[in-house]
């Protein structure tokens, strides 16, 4: 008998034998007549009030906000839903902050009413006991204006303070190129819901160059630096950062948020007058260590799974961060995307960093083997590398996660379990999803091996007794992966892979056919919630415009455990 099958056996007999039993499902409409259409983006954001067991969700595309009764697992109730009038701009994110069943508020963030290069606002909507639905009554509401493309708000936990990251994208119209610089904004918030005060946060500091050098040694991307219709115009590094997710400490003293497109983080102090602390880049994946493996491309195999150990590295760039407690310390969990930058609407030259590996005619990598694989569309050739570099392959995403400390040094990283797991069903392995209904999930099946593989975007932290569980979203596939830390490692965490479920019974129909029946499943997970005192993990979906809910269950229990 050897140690790692007794460390095993010793490991699954002290953690709780739980999975993920599927419960209630629910489409979300595309408009105020109640019609339904897959692939519309009707849900991007959502937040849950515990109190009221209300899940309220706004969709991107769609205009809309939809508010959604949680009370019954298995049968999800919609409210309202409702579109929001032109006034508005286009939701991007809502959050939900709650100290007492008197004391309440619901923020949505909107971009630009006109173009994303436009300052974007906020809205704060006052709740107490009760549940929003009227939405384009502003009575009692502050609006605040904020940067451009404010794409994530989160709440510090005495709803004093609402952190506020202005992406600041390119913006292309005709030939007019506008990159906004990238900021964050922290909003002191009184106890009426009133604005008090503001304070915006740039990152001019890292234009100095002996800054910018720290930062592109630690693996930082610089991915814009001249204006594509203006070669001679530089565009800055503080124009090219872009803040994303937000994740707060427990004494809400600081904010740590991700640079997704720049391989970083930012730390935010929330101490007193807000301010910058710094800058991290993540540094990069290698592949080419013997214990991680990956599939490159989606011409191989005949759109099979074929997971090889390369020679080739990738910047983790991750997208959701979320703060987790563990043994008495605090940890980030991230989940490693990747973001290539394509920018909509631009035509030329520079208006993207990124090309398929075999269309490279200079590759300096001096490795005759890798070279060959780089022009073999079956291995490396359609994977979309990084332009810049040609002395060395460098690849967009982690595929999996990382824990890093709150000093920002990475602790555990998933290497390549995700795909692994993923392989098990090859019908769906690495799958995407283009939101094109006419076509089945099979047929999309190995797509997004040569991008961003698995491509992570969501993670959820829930307990149950004494044991920790974390919840991973697939944001293409429609997978959930569950890990629990094990309890035996207390220096560290160390998580250990439970199952996944997909909900999506048949791929070989089409999206469209599915989404009739609501039998579309997760398709283009964006969002997890965990409701922790009924052990509910929520599901909101893009592509199916869905929320889903999922009941943590013992092993006694009639469903299939997928291991």
């Amino acid at each position: 008998m050897s140690l790692v099958w007794i460390f095993a056996t010793l490991v699954v007999s002290v953690l709780a034998e739980v999975q993920l039993e599927e419960r209630g499902y629910l489409k979300l409409p595309i408009n105020d007549n109640g019609d339904f259409q897959f692939g519309t983006e009707s849900a991007t954001e959502s937040d849950l009030d515990p109190l009221t067991q209300t899940l309220y969700v706004v969709g991107h595309e769609t205009s809309m906000v939809h508010v959604v009764d949680m009370i019954n697992l298995n049968a999800p109730n919609l409210r309202i839903s409702q579109t929001f009038t032109g006034s508005f701009g286009k939701p991007l994110d809502v959050q939900v902050c709650r100290t007492s069943s008197a004391h309440a508020f619901i923020a949505i963030a909107f971009e630009g009413v006109y173009n994303i290069a436009e300052n974007g606002h906020v809205f704060i909507y006052p709740l107490g006991s009760g549940i929003r639905t009227e939405f384009n009554d502003l009575t009692g509401v502050s609006r605040e204006t904020v940067g451009a493309h404010p794409d994530n708000i989160q709440w510090t936990s005495d709803c004093s303070r609402l952190v506020v990251s202005n992406e600041g994208i390119p913006y292309v119209s005709g030939n007019t190129f506008v990159d906004k610089p990238g900021e964050v904004y922290v909003l002191e918030v009184d106890n009426d819901g009133t604005v008090q005060s503001r304070t915006k946060i740039g990152f001019i500091r890292y234009d100095d160059q002996t800054q910018l050098d720290g930062l592109l040694a630690d693996g930082f991307r610089y991915t814009i630096r001249n204006n594509p219709y203006d070669t001679s115009q530089t565009i800055l590094i503080s124009q090219n950062i872009e803040p994303e997710y937000i994740a707060i400490n427990k004494d809400n003293t600081v904010a740590y948020i991700t640079l997704q497109e720049n391989n970083a983080l930012a730390r935010i102090n929330l101490d007193g007058t807000p301010s910058l602390i710094d800058i991290k880049g993540l540094q990069l994946k290698d592949w080419s260590h013997h214990a991680v493996s990956i599939d490159a491309s989606d011409q191989d195999n005949a759109r099979g799974t074929n997971m090889t150990r390369r020679k080739i590295k990738s910047y983790y760039q991750p997208d959701k961060v979320m703060l987790m407690d563990w043994q008495g310390s605090s940890f980030l969990v991230t989940t490693d995307e990747g973001k290539k930058l394509d920018i909509a609407a631009c035509t030329q030259a520079g208006c993207s960093d990124n090309v398929r590996a075999g269309d490279v005619t200079d590759w300096n990598v001096n490795d005759a083997d890798l070279e060959a694989q780089l022009s073999d569309p079956a291995q490396l050739g359609r994977l979309f590398v990084e332009s810049r570099s040609k002395d060395e392959v460098r690849a967009f995403g982690g595929r999996g996660f990382s824990i890093l400390d709150l000093a920002e040094r990475r602790v555990y990283e998933s290497g390549d379990d995700i795909e692994a797991y993923s392989r098990r069903q090859p019908q769906t392995f690495n799958a995407a999803c283009s939101g094109n209904g006419t076509v089945t999930p099979e047929s999309e099946a190995d797509v997004t091996s040569a991008e961003y593989g698995p491509e992570l975007n969501s993670v959820v932290i829930g307990k149950w007794d004494t044991d920790t569980f974390m919840f991973f979203g697939a944001g293409q596939s429609g997978k959930i992966y569950v890990f629990a830390l094990n309890p035996l490692v207390t220096a560290r965490p160390l998580p250990i892979f439970q199952h996944k479920i997909r909900r999506m019974p048949d791929p070989t129909r089409t999206w469209d056919d599915l989404h009739a029946n609501s039998l579309a499943g997760d398709a283009g997970i964006v969002d997890l919630k965990f409701d922790q005192d009924r052990h509910a993990l929520f599901v909101l979906s893009a592509k199916s415009s869905s929320v889903s809910c999922y009941e943590m269950v013992d092993q006694n229990s009639n469903v299939v455990r997928e291991m």
